[in-house]
């Protein structure tokens, strides 16, 4: 599951009243640093000066625009579809995020409650890196779980294929061109937990039984960096929807079979399953093009490494030219 602190995605908006605005510092600092070095995957953007345009018309499209808050369960959809489970913020939010984000279905609870507290031995001016967390039952801080949220792999027997025309979203005064998926995703009566959207055209689904003792289920998910594994149950012709940005650069394999990989839900990855199927596993293999530049680049910088202590120290043994008499 992912978390997330920024509200709305690629934002400095947290789940925190004025007074404390400045804890949003903390929860910066872990996202740079504590969630990389223990791998917590989060919604929430280190860094990315030039976003790429389908994440830009997918943060967009859920951006709230109603100043009475009627839309604000568009950021509850965001978190949904991007499998994001866990939030911070101050537990005063928790009957905010039920009604308004999440449309009054009750799936966000607390956690678990906690508090900041200085670090062992800081002293003076205690700064964002000098404090640390420890729970407590009447802490003003909270980790909300958002049962809500899609699983990171999942089965689908209904799915809408074949969504490349392009039409006008209009969000408020924002208005996107975008893929008509994307309108789609954000309707309040798109139900994501039993429709998947994929963008190239597949044959729609057949209708067909399911095998007698046979379910569609999937188990030992696997996340690595460049793979991602897991066992499926196949019952009947289905889509696997992994929540996993996509990228050409990633490709997919059915028992060992290469498969087309899809695009889904505008921006994830998914595969088209028949019934029987029983591994499935994402490869991030780049084609050879940019294996090519990257390799052309590693020996540009190779060469450059070399030539130029050379270059300096040619200059240092070159005697100056005598003076003109």
């Amino acid at each position: 599951w992912r978390n997330a602190a920024q509200v709305p995605p690629m934002s400095q908006g947290t789940l925190l009243q004025p007074e404390a605005r400045h804890l949003g510092g903390v929860f910066s600092s872990w996202l740079q640093n504590q969630f990389q070095y223990f791998q917590i995957q989060t919604l929430d953007v280190i860094q990315m000066p030039r976003p790429p345009v389908l994440e830009m018309n997918f943060v967009g499209a859920f951006q709230p625009t109603d100043n009475a808050g009627r839309d604000i369960y568009k950021l509850g959809r965001i978190w949904e579809l991007t499998s994001t489970r866990y939030l911070l913020g101050q537990d005063g939010y928790l009957m905010l995020l039920n009604e308004q984000f999440d449309r009054g279905r009750n799936r966000i609870s607390i956690r678990e409650r906690f508090q900041f507290t200085a670090k062992k031995g800081a002293t003076g001016n205690i700064g964002q890196y000098d404090v640390t967390t420890v729970p407590s039952t009447s802490g003003p801080l909270a980790v909300f779980e958002f049962k809500g949220a899609l699983p990171r792999a999942g089965i689908y027997t209904q799915w809408t294929s074949g969504l490349t025309n392009m039409v006008n979203h209009t969000n408020g005064t924002n208005v996107i061109y975008c893929e008509a998926s994307l309108p789609m995703l954000v309707a309040p009566e798109f139900d994501p937990h039993t429709h998947v959207l994929i963008t190239e055209a597949i044959p729609a689904p057949s209708g067909t039984p399911p095998k007698d003792g046979v379910t569609n289920s999937v188990s030992n998910v696997d996340i690595q960096p460049r793979s991602v594994s897991m066992k499926v149950e196949v019952a009947q012709d289905a889509v696997l929807l992994l929540n996993d940005r996509h990228s050409p650069t990633w490709h997919v394999y059915v028992d060992g079979v290469e498969r087309p990989l899809l695009r889904a839900n505008y921006l994830m990855r998914a595969v088209q399953l028949k019934a029987g199927d029983k591994e499935v596993v994402f490869k991030f293999e780049p084609t050879a093009k940019y294996l090519k530049v990257t390799v052309a680049s590693m020996a540009a910088s190779l060469a450059l490494l070399i030539w130029w202590p050379l270059r300096a120290k040619k200059q240092t043994l070159t005697p100056p030219a005598p003076a003109a008499k």
